[in-house]
């Protein structure tokens, strides 16, 4: 489990490789509950995000109905629009929370994978440095070959997840 209780996971060929941070505990599962996971909170902030959206546009659209009422001096019932701005205001803090909250998550993946790769790095120049100076046996090779494979794959999890961020992280102001 990572510091806040969540466990984390990392892709590793066709499995998921699930870390406990407190006590270091790996377990494999399969490739596809890692991208069911990363698609889930990726699809639950495209789905904040277009709330977001709805509930921004709609603050401008009162606005625009008060100006309107305005400019033609129509008697503006100050207790309903106040109601109904604070109902919206209410809403977007809301889903600016739970947008905030999503890209947190996906965050601190990238963290964990960043040291997940960190790790693996590691391991893998330790094993290209033996495999330079000729003394690598078999079952090094095997895992030179493996640690790169599993190095591309985090590689690729993580600037999925950190485009992710990007893209959606603007939006939640």
């Amino acid at each position: 489990m990572s510091r806040n209780g969540e466990e984390s996971k990392y892709s590793a060929k066709d499995y998921v490789i699930k870390i406990n941070d407190e006590e270091r505990v790996i377990v494999v599962k399969p490739k596809n509950e890692l991208e069911s996971t990363i698609n889930e909170v990726k699809i639950k902030l495209e789905e904040t995000v277009s709330k977001l959206r709805k509930v921004n546009d709609m603050l401008l659209k009162l606005g625009d109905v008060m100006l309107n009422m305005i400019n033609n001096n129509e008697k503006i019932p100050q207790d309903l629009i106040d109601k109904f701005r604070k109902m919206l205001e209410n809403e977007r803090e809301r889903y600016i929370r739970e947008c905030d909250e999503r890209i947190e998550k996906l965050t601190r993946m990238i963290g964990e994978l960043d040291a997940r790769i960190s790790e693996l790095e590691t391991e893998y120049g330790e094993l290209k440095l033996k495999s330079e100076i000729g003394q690598l046996d078999g079952k090094e090779k095997v895992r030179l070959s493996e640690l790169k494979d599993n190095l591309d794959r985090f590689r690729s999890i993580r600037n999925e997840i950190t485009m992710v961020v990007y893209k959606y992280r603007g939006e939640c102001i």
